[in-house]
């Protein structure tokens, strides 16, 4: 094998395994983690926060619970809280981020409160 040739292949496998590890970074840290403003909730909640350990909190401390992302669904459970109202209910979104926008479109859910919560999209906040 020619030099020329042996530099190509290493160049390719280079750009290929650079390619992955971006790839893989950007999924990372594309998850919606953070404090997210609810702008427009019928029910006074200012925020959602999605914590990295996939615990989530409405508001101050109104609403707590679990989440699980599974590729482009998000999940949430209720599991306590001043105002939870529905403890133990699954509720099942499609979610995106984008430009720092979180966008929940609901696929199942029950709760009606969480699911008003939900309707808009929710800018991250700095």
């Amino acid at each position: 094998m020619s030099r020329m040739r042996s530099f190509q292949l290493f160049i390719t496998f280079a750009l290929g395994a650079i390619a992955l590890v971006l790839i893989a970074c950007n999924s990372a840290s594309t998850k919606p983690i953070g404090l997210f403003k609810i702008p427009k909730s019928p029910y006074g909640t200012t925020s959602l926060t999605l914590q990295a350990d996939g615990r989530f909190v409405l508001g101050g401390n109104d609403v707590r619970g679990k989440y699980e992302i599974n590729g482009d669904e998000i999940s949430f459970v209720e599991d306590g809280g001043s105002s939870a109202a529905c403890v133990g209910t699954l509720g099942k979104y499609k979610w995106s981020l984008n430009n720092q926008i979180l966008t929940l479109q609901k696929v199942d859910d029950s709760c009606s409160f969480r699911a008003d919560d939900f309707q808009d999209p929710m800018p991250l906040q700095q």
